[in-house]
Parts: C-alpha cells; structure tokens; sequence
C-alpha cells in the first residue's frame, strides 16, 4: 500500500467517524445554463447507460436555433451539450458556430470516441469551451472498457493528450458503482496526473440497466460516498464536485433545475425537469414546436414553483430529512417508479 492509499484509508476512517451530512452545497455548474441532450444516438452501449430510448430521435435543428436566439435575453450565458453522444448529432458543428457567434461559452459531455474527428474546431474555440467532460469508470483500462466500449480508454489518453497541447479544457466523469467504489483515490489520482480541470463524481441512477447489472450503491453506501468525498478536493489537490445523484444541494431547492438556474431542452424539443430524464412523458413540461422560449420559461417557473411546494409538504411529513434517496437525484427517480 503506497503513502497515498495509506493517508486515504485514514482520511475515510475519520471522516465517517465524524459523519455530519448537513451544512454543505455542492454544484457543479455555478452558471445560468441551457442544457441540450441533442441526440438519442450513441456510439456506446454502455452497462449504466439511463438512456431507453431505442429510437434515433435528434433535436430539430430550427428550435435549438430558436433557443440559442432567444436564451442570452434571460441571462443564460452557457450552453451544455449532452446525448446520447452529442458528437453524433447531425447539426453539431453548425450549433458550435451558432453558439459562437451568440457569444456564448459552453460544454459538452463526451465519451471520446469521436473527438479527434473534431479537434480542429474545439481547437478554434478553445477560449469559448468551459470545459470537455470525459466519462471515465476506471483507473484501469480493461475496468474502463468493460463498462463502456472496447478500446475507448487508450483513446481518453489521447484525447486528454490532445486537450493539454491544444490548451483544451477538460473534466473527468466518474459514475460511482460497485465496481469501482474502492477506486476513489486511484481515480483521483488518475485525474491529477491527467492534469484535468475537475473531477466530477456521480452514481448509478436506477434505470434497467443498472439494476440488470447491479450497479446501484444501496442507501448506506452512497451516504459514506456523500461524506468522503465533500472534503476530497483537499486530498488531490484539485476541484472536485459531486452531482445531485449523490447528495442534493439543498433539502428543498434540491438542483440546479428546481432553482431555474438550468433548463433542459430533450432531443424532441421539449422543456423537461432535468437532462437525466430526457425520454420520460413525464418529466416533460412543454414542447417548443408550438411555445416560445419566454411562454416556456413561464411554465417551467410554475412546474418548479409546485414541485417546490410539493417538496415542503412531504419535508414535514418525513422522520429522516437527511434520508440519501429523499436528498438526492433517487428522489424524482423513484417519484417515476424507476
């Protein structure tokens, strides 16, 4: 065991001896954000993937133009693109430009495979990119493309290759599991070497495939994860966030989206909840094919001004309010039976 596995198993010891849950606010984007999951389309066929739909279904080109447009007026200032695998989405190069010339900053998540194939264009935009965010499961590359796809390890070394040459910013993502649950500090470490922007960790969302291949943290594991992450920044040295899979960023106002501080737009053109939910009826709130971007606003802001009130209501009802499934992404996940 290395000095470093060494003052980590420490760091866990002490810090689940002294577990407290509240008192902490994680967010991983601190910026008004319009986020596009442009295409049901992937590459991948990934053992966690939350994506059902089987259908190829893309963003129509005119709305998220219309988005684009119209969003800048209501101070959102940074575009996120997500799928599916955004790099696959037909119009992505001309949405780049568009987002560009708006003047926009933006990012998008990625699992690599095709990034060299666009190197040229993230390389004339570098200083509008906020960063690239590279899924990675593992430290270790038959780990890594076990989970995802055969190959696409030695392909993320090249990519991040490429991004440091390039002056390419760029995050890691790390879906917590099972699997790799005693990686933590491997892949941590992984990332500082890789000299990364941040490190994001996540965990398993219930959906058919997690549960297919056992990959979800049951409740007690993932509120050890909550408590030995939110100080592990000061282990590697680096930024690190943890999304609301983990721990939500308040008991009431519990994301990014019930604070109208993101709004996602799905691959059909509709307003929904959150990006997570893209093909579920109902996270949707409304369709831009027959609403403005300003009447969609509106009707978000009334679907998380009940959601809120919703919240409070089974808040005073509940015996553990630092309950990990009532704090957390599970939350509206289980809310659609998942």
């Amino acid at each position: 065991m290395n000095l470093m596995k060494m003052a980590w198993k420490v760091y866990k010891e002490q810090q689940l001896k002294k577990e407290k849950l509240s008192g902490f606010t994680f967010s991983f984007y601190n910026r008004q954000t319009v986020v596009f999951v442009l295409t049901s389309r992937c590459n991948f066929n990934c053992r966690h993937c939350l994506r059902e739909d089987t259908q190829v279904k893309d963003l129509p080109f005119e709305i998220a133009r219309a988005v684009v447009e119209e969003a800048k007026k209501y101070h959102f200032r940074h575009l996120s693109f997500t799928g599916g695998e955004p790099l696959l989405y037909p119009h992505f190069k001309e949405l780049i430009e568009l987002t560009v010339q708006k003047g926009y900053v933006f990012n998008f998540a990625t699992n690599g495979w095709l990034f060299s194939d666009f190197l040229p264009l993230f390389s004339k935009y570098h200083n509008r990119i906020t960063e690239i965010v590279f899924s990675v499961e593992s430290h270790n590359r038959d780990k890594n493309d076990f989970m995802r796809k055969q190959g696409c390890f030695d392909k993320l070394l090249d990519n991040f290759d490429a991004c440091r040459r390039n002056k390419i910013p760029f995050s890691i993502l790390t879906v917590i599991s099972p699997l790799n649950y005693e990686e933590i500090i491997d892949i941590g470490q992984f990332a500082r070497r890789q000299k990364a922007k941040a490190l994001i960790f996540a965990t398993m969302l219930p959906c058919s495939r997690t549960h297919k291949n056992k990959l979800i943290l049951d409740a007690k594991k993932r509120q050890e994860l909550f408590v030995v992450l939110k100080d592990f920044s000061k282990i590697i040295k680096m930024p690190v966030f943890m999304t609301g899979s983990i721990r939500a960023n308040s008991n009431i106002v519990m994301c990014n989206s019930v604070a109208m501080r993101d709004i996602a737009v799905d691959y059909e053109g509709n307003i929904i909840r959150c990006c997570d939910l893209a093909g579920h009826k109902e996270a949707e709130i409304c369709s831009l094919k027959d609403k403005s971007f300003e009447e969609a606003l509106k009707l978000w802001a009334e679907d998380s001004r009940r959601f809120i009130s919703r919240r409070i209501e089974e808040y005073k009802g509940k015996s553990n309010i630092e309950d990990i499934d009532f704090n957390s992404c599970f939350y509206c996940m289980y809310k659609l039976g998942k």
